[in-house]
């Protein structure tokens, strides 16, 4: 696992730089210029992709199954942080842990206000059981609150992470809730609207019971990392926004990626015999399942012979016959199901698609 870890957030030493010079009082300025950032914001990327899908009301549900990963869950990893005997720092937060977990009642656990938000939506509220629709962006995000708190040594980045998330999830949370609730009219928003309530007070506790009293007793270093977790989970949830927009327009505008195939592909033909251009050619029986996944680089699907259900993510599938196909975007999830006895396709790789329009 920490082999992973590193391999897989290491990127982000690269991509921010923090310089050294940071103290309890920039830090406190520089946050508190993000509280009042936060409170001014009015409007989210991922609210407007389900406020302009072609089917709200299924970009509403792919949305709250990007969520799941971290608010199924909720404070699991927080939690890491609440045992042993490490001082008034952990006894600070340990007053955000139990906020998160109901005070012991079940029901008002976050994660079980969250169930409850799938169920009302006609999702299945198991843990994980949407794996296979989640975005590399979310996943990215769950698992880098995972990767800072299982490894002890990023305490100070964890505690710049989640002033992040408990301060943003302020207004987030209410932006979220209008624009689900407008797609879903029977959604349960329990959940949203209690942290609209009580990331008020997380946002506080954190800043003045754990960020502050950490630098003050740990010093420039302390000021530093916290920086550089807010600064991390800042860029990881921008990520997580972006990837889940594209994968909207993406399902939405599954029809032109189709016609563009119709266009393309006796150019990307030619470029093949030309050795130009690499293919893949499969022959897969009735029922053979691609699960989801994505690439680097966006791909040319052609069908030869056969029916495959291309699946275009989260409720959003398009039937391709022989002498069909699609382009399938670079990073964006699908998968495929063969709907006939057997299914002849090619899968080529074309690298960017706005050299082949």
């Amino acid at each position: 696992m920490p082999f992973l870890e590193n391999y897989l957030f290491n990127f982000l030493d690269k991509e921010i730089l923090i310089t050294p010079n940071w103290t309890e009082a920039s830090v406190y300025k520089y946050f508190m210029s993000f509280i009042k950032e936060a409170n001014e914001m009015k409007d989210l990327p991922s609210a407007e992709a389900i406020r302009s899908s072609k089917n709200p009301e299924s970009a509403a549900k792919d949305w709250i199954i990007q969520l799941a990963p971290d608010f199924l869950i909720e404070s699991s990893p927080m939690a890491r942080y609440a045992s042993g005997n490490y001082g008034e720092l952990a006894s600070s937060l340990f007053k955000v842990i139990i906020d998160e977990l109901g005070y012991g009642e079940h029901q008002k656990k976050h994660s079980s206000l969250f169930q409850n938000t799938m169920i009302s939506a006609n999702l299945d509220p198991e843990p994980h059981k949407y794996w296979q629709y989640y975005l590399n962006g979310s996943l990215l995000l769950a698992n880098y609150y995972n990767y800072i708190t299982r490894n002890k040594s990023n305490f100070f980045k964890y505690l710049g992470a989640i002033f992040l998330a408990e301060t943003s999830f302020i207004k987030s949370c209410d932006i979220w809730k209008k624009v689900l609730k407008d797609a879903i009219p029977n959604l349960d928003i329990k959940y949203f609207n209690e942290h609209c309530h009580i990331d008020v007070d997380h946002s506080r506790m954190v800043l003045e019971n754990l960020i502050l009293p950490a630098i003050r007793k740990y010093g420039d270093f302390a000021a530093c990392e916290i920086v550089k977790g807010f600064e991390q989970a800042k860029f990881i949830g921008n990520i997580a926004e972006d990837d889940f927009v594209k994968q909207i327009q993406w399902k939405d505008n599954a029809d032109n990626y189709k016609k563009m195939h119709d266009k393309i592909v006796g150019n990307v033909k030619s470029e093949f015999s030309k050795n130009n251009i690499s293919k893949d050619y499969l022959n897969e029986p009735l029922n053979e399942l691609s699960i989801t996944h994505s690439h680097d680089g966006d791909e040319l699907c052609h069908i030869i012979s056969g029916e495959m259900e291309f699946l275009n993510g989260f409720q959003h599938s398009t039937t391709l016959k022989s002498g069909d196909g699609i382009v399938i975007k670079h990073n964006r999830l699908h998968g495929a199901l063969i709907q006939s006895e057997n299914c002849e396709y090619e899968i080529y790789s074309i690298g960017d698609i706005n050299k082949w329009t």
